[in-house]
């Protein structure tokens, strides 16, 4: 193997390693904007995003831009985990990052 092979073959592991998938960005899914006010264990939230689709889950995001602080509001979003954990809700809380947000076609 020669040295422009070898480097290749270690650039790709090295990419391939440093992958992280907890904050790769999920496709765009439907989501619904609640004040946490109104969410069993998420009271202390301010807003959350619920999915209905393969999440299934309720979400806490890292900031939320003012236009879209609506209780009950149907969105399209794309999101990643946040580095910092949810320091509310349910222990099994997540704080997630918006990526893109728009309302729906």
């Amino acid at each position: 193997m020669n040295y422009k092979h070898l480097t290749l073959l270690a650039l790709l592991i090295f990419c391939g390693c440093n992958s992280n998938s907890d904050t790769a960005p999920s496709a765009e899914q439907v989501a619904i904007i609640k004040n946490g006010a109104n969410v069993t264990g998420f009271q202390s939230c301010g807003w959350v995003i619920e999915f209905n689709t393969r999440f299934g889950s309720t979400v806490v995001p890292e900031s939320l831009p003012v236009e879209f602080q609506q209780d009950n509001l149907e969105v399209r979003i794309i999101v990643t985990n946040s580095a910092d954990p949810a320091d509310c809700g349910p222990g099994e809380a997540h704080k997630v990052r918006i990526v893109t947000i728009r309302l729906p076609d």
